[in-house]
């Protein structure tokens, strides 16, 4: 079960806010986060890549992730689980030249396999804390931190 928390958290990458928000930066973060939910419904890696910086660190469930690290545990767990849908709101969006400071919620639908063979319904409702860099004309994510405990449901039932 922790590894399909991990790689529900892991396939959502990105997010948006509300509180002080740059509706402006907002809104391009999320029309890159709508490419990436695209993207992992495709199990397109390069797709799903293209939003994180080159030296994004993730830290899931307080294990630290570099992006050759985030992509060899996506290329995992996208071999077992369908994406099937996430949805994004930033509660805090600070901007400061070209890096942006978030806090968001994400809430996201898979299908996956389990080691029985059989397919589990697993939805997943967590927080975080992040930051955006602007690098040429696109916001990727730079920094991406869960805080507390997800809410898991898996086939309707709560964890």
């Amino acid at each position: 079960m922790r590894k399909w928390m991990m790689a529900v958290a892991v396939l959502v990458v990105a997010s948006p806010v509300m509180g002080q928000v740059d509706h402006n930066v907002e809104k391009q973060i999320q029309s890159s986060y709508t490419k990436v939910v695209a993207a992992l419904k495709k199990k397109d890696m390069k797709g799903i890549l293209s939003m994180m910086a080159p030296d994004v660190t993730i830290i899931e469930m307080g294990q630290k992730l570099n992006r050759a690290q985030c992509e060899e545990n996506l290329k995992m767990h996208l071999a077992i689980m369908d994406f099937q849908s996430a949805e994004v709101k930033f509660t805090k969006l600070v901007v400061k030249g070209d890096l942006a400071t978030t806090e968001f919620s994400e809430s996201a639908k898979v299908k996956a396999k389990g080691q029985d063979g059989k397919t589990a319904n697993i939805e997943m409702f967590r927080k975080y804390k992040g930051s955006f860099q602007k690098i040429g004309k696109v916001w990727m994510m730079k920094s991406s931190e869960s805080l507390g405990e997800p809410d898991i449901t898996v086939n309707g039932k709560k964890l």
